[in-house]
């Protein structure tokens, strides 16, 4: 995991929004956890990106959103993908 090209997302740490400076390091790779070496607060890689808590696997949410944004209804996502109906409005 490269922690170069990650932003902090903690307003409170002076460190935010200075990508690329070296004060983000990786704290777990497994988990794709990172973490800020001025106020020593550990975030997650994927923080204010639509897969933040999601279970369901990049690979597969990311053509069913560019379907979504195509038009496609969601009952064809269900029927093509077999995900949840739910999951796909999610």
């Amino acid at each position: 995991m490269d922690s170069t090209w990650l932003f902090y997302p903690n307003e409170a740490c002076p460190a935010r929004g200075q990508g690329g400076k070296g004060s983000i390091t990786v704290h777990s790779r497994k988990e794709a956890r990172s973490r800020c070496t001025v106020c020593a607060t550990t975030f997650s890689a994927r923080r204010g990106t639509m897969v933040y808590r999601k279970k369901t696997p990049v690979d597969l949410l990311v053509p069913v959103v560019t379907l979504l944004s195509h038009g496609r209804p969601v009952s064809a996502m269900v029927a093509a993908f077999g995900l949840q109906a739910e999951t796909v409005r999610t």
